[in-house]
């Protein structure tokens, strides 16, 4: 019975999580709300068809997952783990706004050191940048919109449930280890190098949340989305990928990654390691 409550029962819970959360929440997305949206954009003259084609046409699916993790989580705590609503690493940590600046102060180092180590070794060249007021205002508008919704229902899902479900049980280093490996899972539709990408990010992200809390890894996975797509959303910047292995295909997403995100994500975790250790032993 023990192996049961700690083995099996968590592994249930994580994976009804994962088949409704994903498959089902795919299928609603495919079935339900994508026939809405183009019903809206051809038959309502609601003028919904720019900001629905805004993030090459993913928005409404950036806010549909939001709204989709939130009412899944929730309902996870309340009905499946038998907890009050307000009982979950949510509401817990305090000092939640400077818990999340200094995620996003730690995002925004790794990911400016990417596009900088991308520029310096010519993988990416910077053809001409246009400062128009009009469009860097509904460039950044839009990210920050957008990324705030994909970082906090990824990080609510991957770490905020799945982790934190398995930490409960397992502890610290299984639990993270297997939610990284879900978190690269869920990307490997996309390629193979960018499920391992994921999974690598997935470990960051992982022993940040066990140290710092969700706040901080949504801070962080919402600067390096933010920068990332503002930088190559082709607003802004044009620019030109030389090598799409190293950088990734920017020219059909900015979500896609190359190899030089590796090197950058192993010395960030290097360095998450020793400011932990330092405070660890300050502490003592």
């Amino acid at each position: 019975m023990t192996v049961w409550k700690r083995f099996g029962i968590p592994l249930l819970q994580v994976g009804f999580f994962i088949a409704i959360y994903y498959f089902g929440g795919q299928y609603l997305l495919e079935k339900l709300v994508e026939p809405v949206v183009i019903k809206l954009t051809t038959r309502l003259p609601l003028g919904l068809t720019p900001f629905l084609d805004l993030d090459y046409g993913r928005i409404a699916s950036r806010i549909f997952n939001f709204l989709w993790t939130i009412l899944l989580f929730f309902s996870f705590q309340k009905f499946v783990h038998g907890r009050a609503w307000n009982d979950n690493i949510l509401f817990r940590p305090k000092h939640k706004l400077r818990t999340f600046c200094w995620g996003a102060l730690f995002g925004s180092f790794l990911v400016i050191s990417l596009i900088t180590l991308a520029i310096a070794t010519q993988t990416v060249v910077i053809k001409a940048v246009h400062l128009f007021p009009g469009d860097v205002f509904a460039t950044v508008s839009l990210y920050i919109f957008a990324m705030a919704l994909t970082a906090t229902s990824q990080e609510l899902a991957m770490r905020g449930y799945i982790l934190q479900t398995l930490k409960e049980n397992w502890g610290t280093h299984w639990a993270v280890w297997a939610s990284a490996l879900i978190f690269g899972a869920v990307h490997f539709p996309y390629s193979f190098y960018y499920a391992y990408a994921a999974f690598v990010a997935g470990l960051v992200l992982g022993y940040a949340y066990v140290w710092y809390g969700i706040y901080y890894c949504i801070g962080w996975h919402f600067m390096w989305n933010f920068i990332e797509s503002v930088v190559f959303s082709g607003k802004i910047v044009l620019f030109e990928v030389n090598d799409p292995f190293l950088i990734g295909d920017k020219n059909i997403t900015p979500d896609q990654e190359g190899f030089l995100v590796l090197p950058i994500l192993l010395i960030g975790f290097a360095i998450l390691l020793v400011i932990h250790k330092t405070e660890w032993r300050l502490k003592s």
